[in-house]
């Protein structure tokens, strides 16, 4: 298996591991709050191929590229680090943060 495989996949099992983690911490308290809008409780298909999706497509790339290999890899990676960012800020964001703004409108919202 080429290394550019190994890292990819070590990258999304990164991952899925740690969303599935603060996905699951603290699930009691984030059950108590009283969603915004209401939506189901697992990942949608929007939600996975918007993390995923990029990192898809880069994936494939090097495939297509393989003398782009590296610097595919290195946008691959920033690809999860955002991925991994935005879902740990808004599963662990609703148990530790005192403050919640709409990063649209920068109005003060409810948590949740």
């Amino acid at each position: 298996m080429p290394a550019a495989a190994i890292t990819g996949l070590l990258l999304l099992s990164a991952f899925f591991l740690l969303g599935t983690l603060a996905t699951a911490w603290r699930r009691e308290e984030k059950d108590k709050l009283e969603p915004r809008d209401p939506h189901p409780r697992g990942r949608t298909t929007g939600q996975v191929l918007a993390n995923a999706g990029v990192a898809q497509i880069l994936a494939l790339l090097v495939g297509i590229f393989p003398s782009h290999t590296h610097l595919l890899q290195m946008m691959l990676a920033a690809s999860f680090a955002a991925a991994t960012a935005d879902t740990l800020a808004s599963e662990l964001g609703t148990v530790y943060g005192r403050r919640f703004y709409n990063c649209l409108t920068w109005k003060a919202i409810r948590k949740g």
